[in-house]
């Protein structure tokens, strides 16, 4: 994939699957699953490129992570 990816291992505006289901401690295979089943891994949605792969939003992880601690602090009696 020579060219597709920044120097940090991300494609340019986004995240692959394996990189977004590694920060978020899941198998690749766990996200799409979900995905195919939901329309979306818990509202994010990717954007499909000309290839078949997808490209999640940069800003995934951040999004996701902060929807689980906002959940947390709404349940606390």
């Amino acid at each position: 994939m020579e060219g597709t990816t920044t120097g940090n291992g991300h494609a340019p505006g986004g995240l692959s699957t394996e990189d977004f289901a590694t920060s978020i401690g899941l198998r690749p295979e766990s996200i799409r699953v979900h995905l195919c089943r939901r329309g979306s891994y818990y509202g994010i949605r990717p954007a499909k490129l000309p290839n078949g792969r997808l490209l999640w939003p940069g800003d995934a992880v951040e999004r996701l992570l902060d929807t689980d601690n906002r959940s947390r602090r709404e349940s606390r009696p």
